[in-house]
């Protein structure tokens, strides 16, 4: 069973998550600059790259500065699983 039934009386109910909600996103990406890659590490060359790219996609467009920290962490976590030396919680 799939579980319950969204509820549209609940406010955060799954009903109220649709098409009204939806954001279409340039194709083109992002133009504004791009932030400065955070200090306090040394980022290697392609978390660098993935920063730059990542603030000129298309979802950039919905991001502020405020998403630096975020968008450092995925690029320091994405890249250390990329290159296998990251090791699984799941097991302990």
């Amino acid at each position: 069973m799939p579980g319950p039934m969204p509820n549209p009386a609940r406010p955060f109910s799954r009903a109220h998550r649709g098409v009204r909600n939806l954001v279409i996103l340039p194709a083109a990406g992002c133009t504004l600059p791009v932030p400065a890659i955070p200090e306090g590490r040394d980022w290697t060359p392609a978390e660098t790259e993935m920063w730059r790219g990542l603030w000129q996609s298309p979802q950039a467009t919905q991001w502020d500065e405020s998403f630096t920290g975020s968008v450092a962490m995925y690029c320091a976590n994405a890249a250390a699983v990329l290159a296998g030396e990251c090791r699984s919680l799941a097991g302990r």
